[in-house]
């Protein structure tokens, strides 16, 4: 079986309902699945360290880098949403063409403000609420 790489440039992202693109995202990653813990379960008689996973399932986080403006609605609505603790609907549509898509729900949170190449940027992380929905 073999795989195509599919680059992020050329990549959207979008949130809220309806789906509107973010502008100024100037990098992505993200979401990565995985266990919470794991527990270990060593007994007395093992011959090596024994673990076992959590049963609580961790579905990750995106970050993105933002070129902040203030009179953006969507950098508005992600401000609002971290400060209000309120989740926020996002689809990633990945590739040039945008041929392969992820969405999901997530709690955001924002960075300090920060100098990015003379310009106001922020990162923002997206923790997902649910396993994201993958999609061709």
């Amino acid at each position: 079986m073999s795989y195509a790489a599919v680059t992020h440039q050329g990549s959207i992202l979008q949130m809220g309902s309806p789906l509107v693109t973010i502008s100024g995202v100037t990098d992505l990653a993200g979401p990565a699945l995985g266990i919470t813990a794991f527990l270990d379960s060593t007994a007395i008689n093992d011959a090596a360290k024994v673990f076992r996973p959590d049963s609580l399932t961790d579905y990750g986080e995106v970050t993105f880098d933002l070129y902040y403006n203030y009179a953006d609605t969507q950098h508005a609505a992600l401000k609002a949403a971290a400060v209000g603790k309120t989740t926020i609907a996002f689809k990633e549509l990945v590739g040039s063409p945008q041929d392969c898509s992820a969405t999901y729900t997530a709690y955001v949170s924002m960075s300090e403000l920060k100098n990015k190449n003379g310009f106001v940027a922020v990162t923002v992380t997206a923790k997902l609420t649910g396993a994201p929905q993958v999609g061709a």
